[in-house]
Parts: C-alpha cells; sequence; structure tokens
C-alpha cells in the first residue's frame, strides 16, 4: 500500500463515527410526552381488573319463573325457541 491510500484509510476510519452518529435513533428525551399512550392504553385493556367495583344489590329474579326454568331443567324438557331473523327477507 501507499501512503496515500493509507492515508485515505485513516481518514475514512476516523470519519466513519462521525458519519454513522447521524444515523443513531432519536433520543427518548426529545419524543412526544404522550408517546406510547395507545400501546399502554390497549394493554390495559387485555388485563382484567383483580378488585372490580361490587354490586350490593341482587339481580332481579322472579321465583315463579325460576321454578318453572328449574322444572324444565330437571325434567330435560327444550322450551322451543322462537325464530327471529336481523334482516327481512325482501322478495
Amino acid at each position: 500500500m501507499t501512503k496515500v491510500s493509507r492515508a485515505l484509510l485513516v481518514l475514512i476510519a476516523a470519519a466513519a463515527p462521525v458519519l454513522t452518529a447521524a444515523c443513531e435513533p432519536q433520543d427518548r428525551a426529545t419524543l412526544h410526552p404522550s408517546f406510547g399512550n395507545a400501546v399502554q392504553h390497549n394493554m390495559a385493556m387485555h388485563v382484567v381488573n383483580p378488585n372490580p367495583a361490587r354490586v350490593d344489590v341482587p339481580p332481579d329474579y322472579s321465583g315463579q319463573r325460576t321454578a318453572i326454568a328449574l322444572g324444565r331443567y330437571n325434567t330435560d324438557t327444550v322450551k322451543e325457541v322462537e325464530a327471529i331473523s336481523t334482516r327481512s327477507e325482501i322478495e
């Protein structure tokens, strides 16, 4: 190698860190303060509340309807289901 090519290699090796410093990712301190809130919110939506609010009012049950339903359950009889449609048929 000649002196010129060695000097060129030394110059490139010295300049490489300076040139690649521009490619460094953006510092977190310069990001917007709300950066990442959407991700944190979506993660929180998948977590079950370990201490949910308690409801002190019991659900409204009808004793007569409950007895009828239990009778059907015990005799293994099935109540016929009504046909329900979510759209109207156009003919």
